[in-house]
């Protein structure tokens, strides 16, 4: 399947695009929030990633395919943080 936007959030100036890619790695489009103007594309920490959210001053989102989720830090790498396992599924971060 194609990659596709399936949420976003505000933050430092930004909208923060969540693609979302079954067939491989899901992303960040960063997207000026005054010009429109697109800037960085930041890989995430894994494919089907949802609803990303910003708290203490870290990008949080879903890895969906193990239940997880995943913090994306300054220097554009992520981690996870907790994940619930394969059987499991996770979306709908508040």
């Amino acid at each position: 399947r194609a990659a596709h936007a399936n949420g976003l959030t505000l933050g430092l100036g930004r909208l923060w695009v969540m693609h979302n890619n079954l067939a491989s790695r899901s992303a960040v489009q960063l997207v000026d929030a005054a010009s429109g103007a697109l800037g960085a594309r930041l890989p995430l920490g894994g494919a089907n990633c949802h609803s990303p959210l910003f708290y203490r001053g870290r990008l949080l989102y879903l890895l969906s395919a193990s239940g997880g989720l995943g913090r994306l830090h300054p220097n554009g790498t992520s981690d996870t943080l907790w994940a619930a396992g394969a059987r499991y599924f996770s979306k709908g971060l508040a």
